[in-house]
């Protein structure tokens, strides 16, 4: 995963800072809102 995303930073550098803010609003999300670890395999 670190190899492809460096590849797909050097190819396409104009998609660095919207997967950095995604990547920012994955973990606030994981961090801030969801009560415990295992809360999104409930629902699988």
């Amino acid at each position: 995963m670190l190899i492809l995303g460096y590849v797909l930073a050097k190819r396409y550098p104009s998609l660095v800072i919207p997967a950095r803010i995604c990547s920012l609003v994955w973990l606030f999300v994981h961090v801030f809102i969801f009560p415990n670890s295992m809360y999104l395999q409930k629902f699988l």
